[in-house]
């Protein structure tokens, strides 16, 4: 089996879904899987790259409202499906009724959701550029990302999520740049109609060695953002401030 994120958190770099699995199906019986939890159904359709099954976590963006806990798996090939579906009714996996109608209200308004996640998370992006404060932003949808061209071959579009460095700024900093936050919160989900924002390195990743950070990118300075469908004026002002008071005494 061979499991790679279509677009990796926290860096947000995209992966040639259809040239690597182009290149493990030449070992017979290869699966190629992915976790599409970033781009969404809605922006990308991994099965349609030749990846085998493709991973959701249904509780981001598909159900948009962060009150579900579910994981989805899509695949197009029956013996798989039926393997797979024996080890969810063996092991109980099965998510009870009021969680399904939760997901499926989501469901409902994914598009418009996406369209203005998008929106935000490029605005967002754009102005974060343009700020002193800001050493680097990671994102994909920016034309000087060097995975933009790729997410353009293979995708209609991208999500709200984003990282950026803040200049200057050490773990401390880092700190009181996420408590001065007032309309983002500080968390380190993703995919809701809130934006979050939280810093891997002392968070979703701060269990791995300063090695293993170092190697991925992962720094004491690093935001990751997960822009929300709030009027967007509003989560730059709330950002711009917050960067404001991270550096005063």
């Amino acid at each position: 089996m061979v499991w790679f994120e279509i677009t990796t958190n926290p860096m947000c770099k995209v992966v040639d879904a259809k040239r690597l699995a182009e290149i493990s199906h030449k070992r017979p019986g290869v699966l190629v899987v992915t976790d599409n939890t970033f781009m969404s159904p809605y922006f990308l359709k991994p099965l349609n790259l030749g990846v085998d099954i493709v991973m959701h976590s249904m509780s981001k963006y598909l159900n948009g409202h962060s009150d579900v806990i579910m994981g989805l798996l899509v695949l197009n090939d029956d013996n798989v499906h039926i393997k797979l579906r024996d080890i969810q009714h063996h092991g109980g996996a099965v998510p009870g009724p009021f969680d399904c109608y939760l997901a499926l209200r989501g469901l409902k308004t994914l598009a418009i959701r996406m369209k203005q996640h998008m929106a935000n998370g490029i605005q967002l992006a754009n102005h974060l550029k343009k700020n002193p404060r800001i050493e680097q932003v990671f994102h994909p949808g920016l034309p000087d990302h060097p995975d933009h061209d790729l997410l353009k071959k293979q995708a209609s579009g991208y999500s709200g999520m984003l990282a950026f460095t803040i200049k200057g700024a050490g773990e401390k900093e880092t700190s009181k740049f996420l408590k001065a936050l007032k309309l983002v919160t500080y968390a380190g989900s993703l995919g809701g109609c809130d934006s979050l924002a939280e810093a891997p390195g002392s968070l979703s990743h701060k269990y791995l060695s300063e090695e293993e950070k170092r190697k991925v990118g992962i720094t004491d300075n690093l935001i990751r953002c997960s822009v929300g469908i709030e009027e967007v004026e509003d989560i730059i002002n709330d950002v711009d401030q917050a960067l404001e008071a991270a550096f005063k005494n």
